[in-house]
């Protein structure tokens, strides 16, 4: 994922490789910054760091298998046939699921949003320190 952002950041965005992962931006978000944090350990050490966790993953994927990864569906199985209508109401009701999926999609993106403000917060922050620390 990391390679994939690095060689064609414009193609590999993290939307797309949230997409093709099933994976929360989050996530996506997190894991390249963790390998940019890797990378930078790496020169300051001058040697590779210990990546024998990652070869055991490697060589074995079932400790991984899920059905679904982060995609989370909610299946309502219970709809209520009685529905209360506004005033100006003008006749037509939509389907519940789809009131349900666009009040996801908004907190979602705001979830996703202030995750993306903190997140680089703590990046300015720990650099800061970093630098401040020889």
């Amino acid at each position: 994922m990391y390679k994939k952002h690095k060689e064609i950041p414009e193609v590999y965005t993290v939307e797309r490789l949230a997409k093709d992962y099933r994976i929360m931006r989050q996530r996506v978000h997190a894991m390249l910054w963790l390998k940019e944090l890797e990378g930078e350990e790496e020169k300051k050490l001058g040697r590779p760091l210990d990546d024998s966790v990652e070869l055991l993953l490697d060589t074995c994927p079932e400790f991984f298998n899920s059905h679904d990864r982060e995609f989370h569906v909610v299946s309502l199985t219970y709809k209520p046939d009685f529905k209360v209508m506004p005033e100006g109401w003008d006749g037509t009701t939509g389907d519940l699921d789809e009131v349900h999926c666009e009040i996801s999609k908004k907190e979602n993106e705001m979830l996703y949003q202030e995750f993306v403000q903190r997140m680089n917060f703590n990046k300015m922050k720990v650099s800061s320190i970093i630098l401040t620390f020889p």
